[in-house]
């Protein structure tokens, strides 16, 4: 990977070509926002966009989409979030699910250590 992680999410998208891996704490106990995207195919780690919140022990799903939702989780000063945000592996950029374009909403209860199950 291009930086060391750990209580990180890594959701596989595209039909099985590519996961993202997202968030988590490095091995200095800082939190993450960094992501990186894994290709299958090439067996390759690249970096992409970062989140908008650092964040470990959240959630992630693949959506039908192709984009994938990130949710809750801790930031670094202990607090639950109850903040999401949507990767589009198209742009490799995340928007937060605050943004008019995707409904201006957090998530209604602040939540980590959670699971996340699109359909």
């Amino acid at each position: 990977m291009t930086v060391a992680r750990a209580m990180h999410t890594a959701t596989l998208y595209t039909f099985g070509g590519s996961v993202l891996i997202a968030g988590g704490m490095d091995d200095s106990g800082n939190v993450l926002a960094t992501a990186e995207v894994f290709n299958v195919a090439t067996e390759t780690f690249t970096a992409v966009g970062s989140m908008h919140t650092a964040r470990f022990n959240h959630a992630a799903a693949a959506l039908s989409n192709g984009k994938i939702l990130i949710t809750g989780g801790e930031d670094g000063s202990g607090n639950t979030l109850n903040t999401a945000e949507i990767f589009d592996p198209t742009t490799n950029m995340f928007t937060l699910t605050t943004d008019p374009s995707l409904g201006g909403n957090n998530m209604n209860v602040a939540r980590k250590l959670h699971t996340a199950t699109a359909y």
